[in-house]
């Protein structure tokens, strides 16, 4: 005969190691959903960057030349809102890395080269701007985005970017053609 204790020890075993295995589940397809969740939400980032508009935008800010920020207030008016929309893109792309919805590797691998090298190039306006306007925090995750993809250029032992200027001297203006 089976001993009533015995019978109990093994049935409470069962139901914990049923416990484990739904535990060990749920992980596994939580990561999966994460990932699914992040593959969807940078794709819906790409299909901004693929419009034509936008990349006649980002053309004409980072090929814009000035000195300093008073040559940057006097551009014309069209410009400061060409310029906010770039950096805001940049901006909520840099939020979501940040709080790990997309990963900063993920970013490096598609599209370092543009974050590094606007960074590089408007980062003293931008700084003026925060002064001029008050806001020490304005577009402070891409500064942060920008620290991290050059931590990961590094660590992958890559070269630096070139400047866009330099980029712009050296190859001519592109011009996009419909």
């Amino acid at each position: 005969m089976v001993d009533l204790a015995l019978l109990q020890s093994v049935s409470y075993i069962a139901g914990a190691l049923g416990v484990c295995v739904a535990a060990v589940y749920y992980v596994v397809n939580m990561k999966a959903t994460l990932e699914t969740r992040q593959a969807h939400l940078f794709r819906d980032f790409l299909k901004t960057q693929e419009s034509y508009d936008f990349w006649q935008t980002f053309d004409e800010v980072r090929f814009a030349k000035f000195k300093d920020l008073d040559e940057f207030t006097k551009y014309p008016d069209n410009f400061g809102s060409k310029f906010n929309r770039v950096f805001q893109y940049w901006e909520r792309l840099a939020v979501m890395v940040r709080r790990g919805l997309i990963s900063s590797e993920l970013i490096y691998e598609i599209n370092y080269g543009s974050i590094i090298g606007l960074w590089e190039k408007y980062a003293s306006i931008v700084v003026g701007l925060r002064g001029l306007w008050g806001t020490p925090q304005l577009y402070e995750p891409i500064e942060w985005l920008h620290g991290e993809l050059k931590r990961i250029q590094k660590q992958k032992g890559h070269y630096p970017s070139v400047s866009l200027d330099v980029f712009k001297d050296k190859f001519g203006e592109r011009r996009l053609s419909k």
